[in-house]
């Protein structure tokens, strides 16, 4: 960070209202202050607004992105782009610096895949096909893909399996590609941590 002389610091923007458990904005907000003394502008958004923007954020994919914080994503362009054009975002910082909850039960795990998938899926196998059409729910492609992917040589320890996995698919596949996609629209760069 010291590499950034203070005159290229801009102003932080930050989502509002994220309950997830691994929401750091006060944490990262505060360390922000300290580090860049900068100016803080927080976007309140009100549903109405997150609903009546959906379909033009969903247009804005070029593929199927299916996280909670498409939207928010969508919208903090918007708005950036009305200051700035290029931002730093912490978008990966939770892959590489191990931040999510399902990190602590891997380091003393004795079966990895069965605990990665047990914290870390969303939802069970057979929640999964009664939700979706059958011929979509024939096997369980989530597990297979896990434990495929644990069983590969060069990571030894459960931790180490996670966050390859986290690194090399799971970064790739949702916060790069949702920092990618959702802004562009609004034509501000974004450099996500993890790029």
């Amino acid at each position: 960070m010291q590499l950034f002389h203070e005159e290229y610091w801009k102003p932080i923007f930050a989502p509002n209202g994220s309950e997830t458990k691994y929401n750091f904005e006060n944490w990262q907000e505060q360390l922000e202050i300290q580090l860049r003394n900068s100016a803080q502008r927080r976007l309140k958004v009100d549903s109405a607004r997150v609903l009546s923007s959906l379909e033009q954020c969903v247009k804005a994919m070029s593929e199927p992105m299916v996280s909670h914080d498409c939207i928010g994503f969508y919208l903090l362009s918007e708005e950036v782009s009305k200051h700035v054009k290029v931002v730093q975002s912490g978008q990966g910082a939770d892959e590489i610096f191990a931040g999510y909850h399902w990190y602590p039960p891997m380091m003393e795990s004795a079966n990895p895949a069965n605990d990665y998938a047990e914290v870390f899926f969303d939802r069970s196998f057979e929640e999964y096909q009664s939700a979706v059409h059958p011929r979509f729910a024939e096997e369980d492609y989530s597990s297979r893909f896990i434990y495929q992917h644990f069983a590969e040589p060069g990571a030894e320890t459960a931790i180490d399996k996670a966050l390859r996995l986290d690194t090399t698919v799971m970064l790739i596949d949702d916060p790069v590609k949702r920092v990618d996609k959702l802004k562009s629209l609004w034509k501000v760069k974004i450099c996500a941590l993890s790029s």
